[in-house]
C-alpha cells in the first residue's frame, strides 16, 4: 500500500501520511497479486473528519471474499474510518 495523495494533492512520502486535525481525504495505491501471479491495480479513497492533534492513525488492508477492504484504525486499535468501494484494474 502507497500513499498516493492528500487531500487531491500529490503526497510527500509514500509510505505514510502527515495530517493536521480534521478533516482529510487520503488516496492509496495497493497492488494485488492474484491468480497465477497476476498484479491488479487497486485504488482506495478514505475521509475521516476527526482527525485529533498528536495521535497516530494506521491504516489497515484486508481481504474478504475477494473483496479488498482498507480500514483507517486509531492509537487504541478502534477501527475509525472505512473505504468505500475498492476499485482495482
Amino acid at each position: 500500500m502507497i500513499a498516493r495523495r492528500l487531500d487531491g494533492n500529490q503526497a510527500q512520502h509514500l509510505n505514510h501520511f502527515i495530517v493536521s486535525p480534521g478533516r482529510h481525504s487520503m488516496e492509496l495505491g495497493i497492488v494485488m497479486i492474484g491468480y497465477q501471479n497476476s498484479h491488479r491495480r487497486c485504488t482506495a479513497t478514505l475521509d475521516y473528519a476527526n482527525f485529533a492533534a498528536d495521535q497516530r492513525y494506521t491504516l489497515v488492508q484486508s481481504r474478504a471474499d475477494g473483496e479488498l477492504k482498507v480500514s483507517l484504525m486509531d492509537s487504541g486499535g478502534v477501527e475509525v474510518a472505512q473505504a468505500g468501494t475498492v476499485p482495482c484494474l
